[in-house]
Parts: C-alpha cells; structure tokens; sequence
C-alpha cells in the first residue's frame, strides 16, 4: 500500500536526482560520486525539514557553496 508519505519521498527523490545532475554538470572535474555524497550530506542534515517543498533548492545551494570551496581548494 503507497502512503502518502511514500509518494512525498519519491517525489523528493526525482527532484534531488536532478539537482545530483545540475551540479555534475557544474563541476565536471569533481568525480560524479563525491558530487552525489556532498549532495546526500546536505539532505541528510536537511531531511527534518518542516517544509519539505524547500529542501531540494537548499540542499543544491548548500552542495554548491561546498563543491566550489573544494574546486576552489583544488586550484589553489
């Protein structure tokens, strides 16, 4: 039986599996993997979040400000 909490957490999963694309794309030297764990870190500290419909945009801006401290750190 799909609860409406089932559908809620696939519906959150469609939304984080395109940002995991967006930022592959954004930084294409960075190992797609460590692009996802980056990703999943900020969900998972965002995963109690009261509104749910926010959390995929801060979790890819949270990603991003880390993924460019490490390219950043890469390059310097």
């Amino acid at each position: 039986m799909t609860t409406t909490d089932d559908l809620a957490a696939d519906g959150m999963d469609g939304h984080l599996a395109v940002v995991d694309a967006r930022l592959i794309d954004r930084y294409p030297t960075v190992p797609a993997d460590v692009v996802r764990r980056l990703r999943r870190e900020e969900s998972d500290r965002l995963a109690d979040a009261r509104i749910a419909a926010f959390a995929p945009i801060l979790v890819e801006r949270a990603a991003d400000r880390r993924l460019t401290a490490l390219v950043a750190g890469e390059a310097g």
